[in-house]
């Protein structure tokens, strides 16, 4: 009987240990994305991490998110689809695109004012972010040469071959992650490590790849938190996150609008660690909820439990703007496949017209305002 006992207990452990084998491989857990960032940050190989339940990074395709969009594959003819196959895999860079540069006096207005940037910043500030126009010195935020990456991609599309060029040498040079401070996550991740995908897409020089994985294994370790949400400031030297010391939440907007630069790295590189890293943050928001105002979230999130500030700040503005933005902007990228981006934009903008559109008296002029705490509505324009 005692035998039988033993016999029966060692099958409900062995049950039991299937189930939780089971769920665990349907998550990806902090522990494991902390690894991986850390991982990452190091400058280790990626490791293997189980996919979720739901539709996420893993099942995006990584090089021609049109090819997900089964309407336009049918409409392809064999011909066509064997030529996607051949080139499945392959980066589509935009370098056969010839931009005419300016047609019309406006534009070329605008081409002059840029030229005018460049060579006073190229005099007086040259490698540094800002220039300083009234005083003719300069100003570094992050010491990453902001304002020459910013503008590689617009110099190329006004038809600047020689101011692109001169960027395009120093960034190959000159551009140096070995920094002795730390540096916003977002602003860097938006600015440098955008602007460095944008040259190459335009250009299909493949030194814009190599400098942006250099960029993008360094800022990941910003994901190094107990939460899916991100820290705002990271050592690009140390590989390693942090908060400021004025405030221990990060915004809405700076965790949750960098996933279009971090998913277009993984496919540059072929390396999925960036967008999975990136994107449980999305899929967190979404599954956190912003329910109380049927869409709309708070302005602050905390990276140590992943909830959102309770004293709420409801916002279309500054730190929080951009959330929405790139839920439809990611719901493109990802070749209409997931559908929740587009859906919590959708409900997100319902939300706004219902909570925070007012109409001015008597003129009845619409504006936008924000909701603060205890349900306050202030009416500042946004």
């Amino acid at each position: 009987m005692a035998r039988l006992q033993r016999f029966a207990l060692l099958i409900l452990l062995l049950f039991l240990f299937v189930i939780c084998f089971i769920a665990a491989k349907g998550t990806v857990g902090v522990d494991s994305a902390y690894q991986l960032s850390k991982n990452i940050a190091n400058g280790a190989e990626p490791i293997d991490m189980p996919p979720n339940n739901d539709k996420s990074a893993e099942e995006i395709a990584y090089k021609d998110s049109a090819l997900l969009n089964q309407s336009r594959e049918n409409s392809k003819s064999d011909e066509e689809k064997d030529d996607d196959v051949a080139n499945r895999g392959k980066i589509q860079n935009l370098k056969h695109i010839k931009f005419r540069g300016a047609q019309n006096d406006k534009q070329k207005a605008v081409v002059e004012a840029f030229k005018h940037a460049w060579k006073g910043y190229k005099k007086y500030a040259w490698g540094h972010d800002h220039l300083k126009p009234v005083t003719k010195s300069y100003n570094d935020w992050f010491g990453l040469g902001l304002t020459i990456v910013d503008s590689l991609s617009t110099a190329i599309i006004m038809g600047l071959n020689d101011e692109f060029k001169e960027g395009r040498k120093w960034v190959a040079e000159s551009l140096s992650f070995e920094k002795n401070r730390f540096v916003s996550f977002f602003e860097t991740t938006i600015r440098v490590l955008g602007g460095l995908l944008s040259a190459y897409h335009l250009s299909g020089d493949q030194m814009f790849v190599h400098r942006a994985e250099d960029l993008g294994s360094r800022l990941a370790a910003a994901y190094a938190t107990s939460s899916p949400i991100p820290y705002s400031d990271v050592s690009l030297t140390n590989r390693e996150g942090r908060q400021p010391s004025w405030n221990t939440y990060c915004s809405l907007s700076e965790v949750t609008s960098v996933q279009l630069e971090l998913r277009d790295l993984s496919r540059v590189t072929n390396n999925n660690t960036y967008e999975m890293l990136a994107f449980r943050t999305s899929e967190h928001i979404h599954k956190e909820g912003c329910r109380e105002y049927d869409g709309l979230c708070s302005m602050f999130i905390s990276p140590v439990t992943g909830r959102f500030k309770e004293q709420m700040i409801i916002t279309m503005g500054a730190r929080a703007d951009s959330y929405y933005e790139y839920l439809l902007k990611q719901w493109l990228q990802t070749g209409k496949t997931i559908d929740w981006l587009k859906d919590d934009y959708n409900q997100s903008m319902a939300a706004m017209e219902k909570h925070l559109l007012r109409y001015t008296e008597p003129n009845n002029f619409a504006f936008v305002g924000e909701i603060i705490s205890d349900n306050v509505y202030s009416s500042k324009m946004v």
